[in-house]
């Protein structure tokens, strides 16, 4: 064969191949997209999968741009882009595979954008067969027109709030009636001892008080508050002063102002100050010594019960016996301790 011939052939030959390796680069039926599934709600997930024949080529890659900068409120938005797989098709060749999951947020027949692939570089682009987007509201609920107010729904009472509420009403009822109660009592207990002269009250309270034997259970601290309490109710009620509200310092700078004898004066800042001994400073002394404090309030009460009682009219005093002539004048009461500190 002349030479001019065979580059000929070989001129020819290599045309030829060039032809069909092109033909088989661009064709568009090598690579193609499936979609499922191919009708979906707002939102709900779209398999994008995309098939090459992995016999014929040696890269793939794929260009995709479901969001641009320049438009964020697109219609569609890639989800998840999977890794690569090879699979065998129906007669046996192997298969390129990849997965792009899309959502589309917006209703009707929807086109997806199209997907560029690139197959030993040559950029090839495909289209994706449309999709129906259905509304994720019922049929009934796609009106735009507004709809009227509904009423409002009765919600159902549990049966235990029942139960609660009575309960709290139960325990308010007690607690009322406790209050009452205390409240009567008091009242009651005011009358009876603005009833009761002060020296009987004041000697009932010191005999109770033995008779809870404070002494023998080694609670010598409340003996000694409920001595020095009844002692200072009772000089308060004799003398008319708030004894209550004193300190035994200031009630012993005005003891030398009322009508108390001197021992009564010196049984009142005895006793009162051991009491502060035992309540402030901690002292404990010993039973006998407790004894001994306790006949001393009865002492000094009995020494002050005068100041209670009116002095008698003189023997012989007819004419006051008589309730004629001239009375007697009223016993002096004991000075009062705005009397005292003028």
């Amino acid at each position: 064969m002349p030479v001019r011939q065979r580059w000929r052939c070989a001129a020819a030959a290599a045309w030829f191949m060039a032809a069909v390796a092109c033909a088989r680069a661009e064709d568009p039926a090598r690579a193609f997209v499936t979609i499922k599934p191919e009708s979906a709600r707002i939102g709900e997930p779209i398999v994008l999968t995309i098939h090459v024949p992995a016999d014929r080529m040696s890269t793939v890659s794929v260009l995709h741009e479901f969001v641009k900068e320049e438009d964020k409120d697109t219609t569609w938005a890639l989800i998840e882009e999977r890794e690569p797989k090879t699979a065998l098709s129906n007669d046996g060749r192997p298969v390129w595979q990849r997965d792009y999951v899309v959502a589309a947020f917006r209703t009707g027949r929807l086109q997806p954008p199209p997907l560029q692939v690139e197959i030993d570089g040559h950029r090839r682009t495909i289209e994706v067969s449309p999709v129906t987007i259905h509304s994720v509201l019922s049929a009934d609920e796609t009106s735009t027109e507004p709809r009227d107010i509904k009423p409002p729904m009765a919600l159902p009472v549990p049966p235990w709030l029942f139960v609660a509420a009575g309960a709290v009403g139960m325990l308010l009822f007690v607690a009322a009636i406790g209050a009452l109660w205390l409240l009567l009592r008091r009242r009651m207990s005011a009358r009876t001892s603005a009833a009761v002269p002060p020296d009987d009250w004041a000697l009932g309270e010191l005999n109770r008080l033995e008779q809870d034997r404070l002494i023998e259970k080694k609670r010598i601290n409340e003996f000694y508050t409920r001595l020095s309490a009844i002692l200072r109710t009772y000089l308060g009620r004799v003398l008319e002063m708030p004894v209550l509200d004193m300190t035994t310092s200031e009630l012993l700078c005005l003891l030398p102002e009322t009508p108390l004898s001197d021992e009564a004066r010196r049984l009142t800042g005895e006793i009162l100050d051991e009491s502060d001994l035992v309540k402030f400073a901690k002292w404990i002394p010993e039973a006998g010594t407790c004894l001994k404090t306790l006949e001393r309030t009865r002492r000094l009460i009995a020494i002050t019960r005068p100041l209670l009682v009116p002095p008698s009219h003189p023997p012989g005093d007819d004419a006051s016996a008589r309730g004629t002539g001239p009375q007697p004048a009223p016993p002096r009461p004991a000075a009062r301790a705005s009397e005292i500190r003028r």
